[in-house]
């Protein structure tokens, strides 16, 4: 079995928006933090709501780390204003959630 690591989702849901939000964990309080506080669903831009926990933090930049780690370094924790991850003061290294691959299905890509 192959270990990767990935994401952590959220379900916000509204009238507009009814996507996961990929997330990272904080190792404080294992909590939930939104990657920034935008993301898509389907073909629309939907923003996370007022107070909610976030990390400033790029999608993109994010997933280079969890290409090889599940650690993600020095992510600028905050809460979501108007669209924005407003930052606390608090830095820490954050981390994406353990995700297995069957052995066949690595088999079975490999093939093909």
């Amino acid at each position: 079995m192959t270990f990767t690591y990935s994401l952590a989702f959220i379900l916000i849901s509204d009238l507009e928006c009814s996507c996961a939000v990929p997330s990272l964990l904080s190792p404080r309080n294992c909590t939930a933090y939104s990657i920034g506080c935008t993301y898509t669903c389907g073909n629309q831009s939907c923003t996370v709501g007022n107070g909610y926990p976030c990390y400033n933090l790029t999608l993109e930049a994010v997933m280079l780390q969890l290409n090889t780690s599940r650690t993600v370094k020095n992510c600028t924790a905050g809460v979501c204003v108007a669209g924005c991850c407003v930052p606390n003061g608090t830095v820490e290294d954050c981390f994406g959630v353990e995700a297995t691959e069957p052995d066949f299905l690595r088999e079975t890509s490999s093939l093909s």
